[in-house]
């Protein structure tokens, strides 16, 4: 029941947000950059998997782990959820606690193409409503090359208040 109001929630976030695009939403006291990174889509009923780097001013900011879930979609499309964290940038590598989580979408073509859209939360707690303080979008090709299953690569922009 809570993952379908968080869904729900998150969708409703996702449609009424997704019309500007990230750059012509970057207020005062927010921040924003590029990402990217390997993005290997789910086989089978198997989750995929995507790990990267924000930049920020030209820096690694932050890392992000997450899982690519499969879902049920209309017609012949393909594709699922995102679900993973953030860990701020340290000198030692990357923070043990998550800067905050990441719950989004992504839809896939049959050449292994697609394009995803997140919301980035604040850490929850279990039942606690999640707070929106940001969002990203990218594309990715994760395309198979014979019977091989290679890892694929990710691109995109994200924002988030400071």
């Amino acid at each position: 029941m809570l993952r379908l109001s968080l869904a729900s929630v998150i969708s409703v976030l996702l449609l009424s947000s997704s019309f500007s695009p990230l750059s012509a939403q970057l207020a005062p006291d927010a921040i924003g950059g590029r990402m990217r990174g390997a993005w290997d889509l789910p086989v089978k009923d198997e989750p995929g998997r995507v790990r990267g780097v924000l930049f920020y001013l030209g820096e690694v900011a932050a890392g992000m782990e997450a899982r690519l879930a499969p879902m049920p979609m209309p017609g012949d499309m393909r594709g699922g959820r995102i679900d993973g964290i953030l860990r701020r940038k340290t000198d030692a590598g990357f923070a043990p606690e998550p800067l905050a989580e990441v719950h989004g979408t992504f839809v896939v073509g049959p050449d292994g193409r697609g394009r995803f859209e997140a919301v980035i939360v604040k850490p929850t707690d279990p039942g606690a409503r999640p707070e929106p303080i940001g969002k990203m979008e990218g594309v990715f090709a994760d395309p198979m090359i014979g019977d091989r299953d290679p890892i694929g690569r990710f691109a995109g922009r994200w924002i988030m208040r400071r």
